[in-house]
């Protein structure tokens, strides 16, 4: 199809009658169908065209063509466009994943939209007027998107005509995603993971796994240096136990080591296949966009260690990566300049190649196992496989011998508590005092027998007679007694019955003597068990590290990440380099066929020939449905068939950024899936609103058309809507673990190492509920405050639905120039490269742009810094992270505050400083409970957290201003508040947050003070007592003792809490702003410093002090009063 076809211009007539001309429509409707009386099309009626400035482009950000409204429309044969559903497209609406042109909001256009979009509304017949209906429509849409602000600087023109493209299909982008979705509809059961992961109702919880974990379940690592964390290891041990059809959840929170975490999954299934001799493991890694696909394919390179000694690195050449870089068909070429794609696969399956590959494997081998007797790849892979075998050995020994450690010693407190050895004592006393029993019993046994051999016959045999058997029980006793049985005495009542009881007694004592022998052998055998396994533990842990003799099991984990599993994973590299090279040799004699074929049995293998390079291979959504495609028969054609199930393990990363239905037809490709990502971060942006995505539901039975509050809150937390849910919400309602109740579903990355702690605290306390474990550690060894601030009394202003605040960008970026030097001298690297801004506007981001463009900073092209909203900085970290709010006074501020995630994000991306830059009111006067209220506690809880540097100008004051000036010193500022006082004729007001009595007494500004309110002028002064509590001698605090002395001169004294502005107003006609402290500044010494403030005079300065008094009448009602303190 020719390029008119897919992309025409309309004429200046075609846009005024809604006709094609009958050649344009005829080339439109060639070798179609002469039963299509239409053409599915989409229209742009308007168009715009960026202004050239001064005749160059502008650098901040803007696209070179404008084109507003997009429609769809159809074109009859005879010519005439029928428009139908028409908008403002989704990217050039609020809320923004980047510093992109807005023209407006998504809210402003839902409700235009709800009152009556355009349809298809008019026929042939009635074409001219239907053509006008939609040109008006067109118009009343852009005017209620963009108000009066389109363009208001002047950076576009209008440009007719139009233009038009075919609209057969679905773009590209979506083409995979929806063609994987009809295939998936026609299928009679649907896949374990999409059932899995489509569910209303959370999943059932069952109990986590019980640490410790088997050292032999976890057979990979990434690195020699750096060991897993416990919370990493708690997923690759859940992981290594999930079933078909299961999901793993894990809710990764900024800087807590999701990739290290990944990496390790990934070597160990690696090395798990290559110990089996299986078919390497299918993995493979997405996302929704190319941005955090290429985060992760960057990982693959540069994050997993290449070791050192013999088997370091690769064996094959060219190899540079453990990732397959899975790119569309479209950016193949481009994208194969830097990763490892599919084409580069295609390079490597050549004779040419795979004989010098042999040759330096082989080479490699011999060396590493110091043996030219290697002559074949096959002898070396089984020299590897065995050492892979022995290093898993090890493990299981290990495991083997701690489990005997803990059952023995189990056993052992089980039986004899927690002190074995007092235990062992009380029982050989136990025996000792048996054994003395039995004796006892042997020595009456003895006297018993003599007695009865010596007493008279006679006196026996006339035993009949009462006198005589109480004689001879009394003798009986006597007896027992005497060998000190004085309790059996007193039992006897028989004669007879003696040699029962003396033979029971006797018994019963020998008894006692062998229990307590068995019990006594028994205990010396459960320690004796349990010492000779701490001996075998201690000798195998010793035979490992002589420091780690006898250590825990923690320690051995982590010694065996970086000793034992990383050299396994480098030995499986090698295997599996091996075993590519075997399979090469199968088919290279016919690789030029068999490339080309694309039947299961060709596609089957060829995946598994690529996953013996690269571990893992990473696609984005779109992409990867047309990547697990084979051909199959289907009557006299060939069908499409997808290879359901195929992949064996599909990660999902920056799941919380992904829509759910984008990823929901992919999970039917795999059998389980590692779903990573945060939801207390940026959330993914979908184009459906909330009543069409419950539509949608209602319409397909899903839900009922009418469902209760309660209902409807369940079915929205499933997480699998597209207006609020995500992969991750999804992801957790499918997992069944839940190991911490307060937090959401899903297993936990806790351990943060990205921040200083002063920083990450801040995301800790707003959504983490601390739980995140900072282990970087406090500040040090910086010239700027971790968490610090500079205050901007700037103005702020709306365009299309955002905002911008010129004053902010161009202070932003004067300091960025003025700290240039001494932050590329610290860093040794270019500032573009260390630090980012963002912004809640993507306007304001514009504004940015262009600011650090005009002062020398590259904000565009390769090395540009990073300018835009906070999505720009999602899965990514600078030294330092400058926040420009774009608000100014008066502003509410609540679209900081509609969700956690924007400062989440912008803050946890700071690894050294987090400085905002802006009008701190908007900190100051929000709700303490809210994200800009708590981040204001963190802002203001160190004075030295307050930057300094000089005020910048204000092209809206400049513009209304009759005279502007600049203070630049203490004598400038003095005169200048010293004519204030002497010639105001109505008002004065002063902003000073520290206010001193004895600097206002030095420098005769009390005098001047109390003249002027004589004259009637009313002045107010405004001071922050949080600042001014400091006690005096007099046991006075400095905000009594100012007030004191200025109410008494008829000057009204205003407390505001965490004052920030340094204002003088006086009248209607000046108005003065900057950073000196009017009636308290040390004018010499250590403490004087450099202030400047600008002033702007003029009768057109009367709505700025408007403006600036409501802002401090709203803070000064906020503030509770204060009494004097004595």
């Amino acid at each position: 199809m020719s390029e008119l076809q897919r992309h025409a211009r309309l004429s200046k007539n075609a846009m005024v009658t809604g006709r094609l001309p009958p050649r344009q429509t005829q080339i439109l409707f060639k070798d179609r169908d002469e039963s299509e009386g239409t053409v599915p099309i989409r229209l742009w009626p308007r168009v715009y065209a960026r202004q050239l400035n001064h005749g160059t482009a502008r650098q901040d950000g803007l696209p070179d063509a404008l084109a507003p409204l997009v429609s769809e429309a159809v074109l009859t044969r005879e010519g005439y466009i029928l428009p139908g559903r028409t908008l403002v497209p989704r990217d050039l609406l609020e809320p923004l994943t980047s510093g992109a042109l807005s023209l407006g909001t998504t809210e402003a256009q839902d409700m235009f939209l709800a009152n009556g979009g355009f349809g298809q509304e008019h026929s042939i017949n009635a074409h001219a007027e239907g053509w006008a209906r939609y040109l008006k429509f067109c118009d009343e849409l852009l005017g209620e998107i963009c108000g009066d602000n389109f363009d208001c600087e002047g950076h576009f023109t209008e440009r007719n005509p139009g233009f038009f493209e075919i609209a057969d299909d679905a773009s590209a982008m979506v083409r995979g995603i929806l063609s994987l979705y009809d295939d998936l509809a026609q299928e009679d059961d649907i896949p374990a993971l999409v059932r899995s992961y489509a569910r209303v109702k959370p999943l059932p919880l069952s109990s986590s796994l019980p640490r410790p974990y088997a050292l032999s379940d976890r057979l990979g690592h990434s690195n020699d240096v750096f060991p897993t964390a416990q919370n990493q290891r708690d997923v690759l041990a859940h992981l290594a136990m999930a079933t078909h059809g299961e999901i793993i959840a894990v809710n990764g929170p900024p800087g807590t080591g999701k990739t290290t975490m990944l990496l390790s999954a990934i070597a160990g299934l690696w090395v798990k296949a290559a110990a089996e001799e299986s078919d390497p493991p299918v993995i493979v890694a997405a996302s929704a966009n190319n941005q955090a696909v290429t985060n992760i394919i960057d990982a693959f390179e540069k994050d997993y260690a290449t070791g050192t000694g013999v088997f370091a690195g690769r064996w094959l050449p060219d190899i540079k990566s453990f990732g397959l870089f899975l790119s569309s068909f479209a950016r193949e070429e481009e994208a194969s300049k830097r990763y490892q794609t599919e084409s580069f696969i295609k390079k490597l399956e050549t004779p040419t190649y795979v004989s010098r590959a042999q040759a330096d494997y082989l080479s490699k081998a011999q060396k590493a196992f110091d043996d030219e007797g290697l002559e074949s790849v096959e002898q070396v892979t089984k020299r590897l496989h065995d050492r892979i075998k022995t290093g898993i050995e090890r493990l299981a020994k290990l495991d083997t011998e701690y489990a005997e450690k803990l059952r023995t010693q189990a056993a052992l407190t089980a039986e004899l508590g927690l002190d074995p050895a007092s235990a062992l004592t009380e029982r050989e006393n136990r025996l000792a005092s048996a054994q003395k029993s039995l004796s006892d019993a042997d020595t009456l046994a003895h006297q018993w027998d003599s007695h009865v051999a010596n007493e008279s016959a006679l006196l026996a045999f006339f035993s009949f007679l009462p006198s005589v058997a109480r004689k001879r029980l009394a003798a009986a006793r006597a007896v027992i007694r005497g060998a000190g049985f004085n309790d059996l005495a007193d039992q006897l009542e028989h004669v007879a019955s003696v040699g029962t009881k003396i033979r029971d007694h006797r018994s019963n004592a020998k008894s006692e003597v062998a229990t307590a022998l068995e019990s006594v052998k028994h205990a010396g055998a459960l320690i004796g068990s349990a010492k000779t396994a701490v001996d075998l533990w201690d000798t195998e842990t010793e035979e490992l590290s002589s420091a780690l003799a006898g250590a825990e099991i923690d320690d051995i984990d982590s010694f065996a990440d970086c000793q034992i599993r990383f050299p396994l994973f480098l030995l499986a590299t090698h295997y599996w380099e091996g075993r590519w090279l075997m399979e090469m040799e199968k088919v290279l004699p016919d690789i030029e066929k068999e490339q080309k074929r694309t039947g299961k049995k060709a596609v089957v293998p060829r995946w598994h020939r690529r996953m013996m390079l690269t571990p893992c291979a990473v696609a984005t959504f779109a992409t990867l449905p047309s990547k697990m495609i084979c051909k199959v028969k289907k009557g006299n054609a060939f069908v499409d068939d997808y290879l359901y199930g195929f992949i064996d393990l599909l990660i999902i990363d920056e799941a919380g950024q992904v829509l759910p239905e984008i990823a929901a037809p992919s999970l039917a490709l795999a059998k389980q899936a590692l779903i990573v990502g945060d939801t207390r971060q940026i959330e993914p942006i979908s184009n459906i609103p909330k009543s069409i995505d419950l539509g949608n539901l209602a319409k397909f039975d899903i839900i009922p058309k009418e469902m209760d509050e309660t209902a409807l809150t369940e079915f929205l937390s499933s997480g699998f809507l597209s207006h609020t849910g995500s992969v991750m919400a999804c992801a957790q309602n499918a997992c069944h673990y839940q190991p911490y109740p307060d937090l959401d579903r899903g297993l936990y990355l806790f351990e943060h190492r990205r921040c200083f702690d002063e920083i990450i605290a801040f995301s800790n306390a707003l959504c983490y509920k601390g739980h995140l474990q900072p282990k970087r550690g406090q500040a040090h060894g910086l010239d700027l405050p971790p968490m610090g601030y500079l205050h901007i009394d700037g103005a702020a202003f709306s365009a299309g639905g955002s905002r911008f605040n010129p004053t902010e960008a161009h202070t932003i970026a004067a300091w960025l120039v003025a700290h240039r030097e001494p932050l590329e001298r610290q860093y040794r690297q270019k500032i573009e490269g260390l630090v980012a801004i963002v912004t809640p506007f993507g306007r304001q981001a514009q504004e940015l742009k262009q600011a650090c463009a005009a002062a020398g900073i590259r904000t565009m092209g390769a090395g540009a810094m990073t300018i835009g909203t906070v999505h720009s900085l999602q899965g990514a970290e600078r030294s330092v992270v400058i926040f420009s709010p774009g608000y100014a006074k008066g502003a509410d501020g609540t679209f900081i505050d509609s969700s956690t995630s924007m400062l989440n994000v912008a803050v946890s991306r700071a690894k050294d400083n987090f400085l905002v830059f802006g009008d701190m009111d908007l900190f100051s006067l929000a709700s303490s409970s809210s994200p800009r209220g708590l981040l204001g506690t963190f802002l203001f809880a160190k004075s030295e957290n307050a930057l300094e540097f000089d005020i910048q100008p204000r092209e809206d004051l400049e513009k209304k201003a009759a005279e502007v000036r600049m203070l630049r010193d203490a004598d400038d500022h003095d005169i200048f508040l010293r004519d204030i006082l002497t010639t105001a004729r109505k008002t004065v007001e002063i902003v000073s947050p520290w206010t001193i009595k004895g600097t206002m007494e030095k420098n005769g500004f009390l005098s001047l003070l109390q003249e002027a309110a004589l004259r009637g002028v009313k002045i107010d002064v405004y001071a922050d007592p949080v600042l001014n509590a400091k006690i005096n001698d007099s046991g006075v605090s400095q905000y009594a003792e100012a007030e004191a002395a200025l109410t008494a001169i008829g000057v009204s004294f205003h407390p505001v809490r965490q004052l920030h502005s340094k204002i003088v107003t006086a009248d209607e006609d000046v108005f003065c702003i900057g950073s000196y402290n009017w009636l308290s500044a040390d004018r010499v010494g250590k403490y004087a410093r450099h202030e400047t403030s600008l002033v702007y005079s003029g009768d057109q300065m009367a709505t700025e002090i408007g403006r600036f008094r409501e802002n401090l009448a709203l803070r000064n009602s906020s503030t509770p009063s204060l009494a004097l303190e004595n």
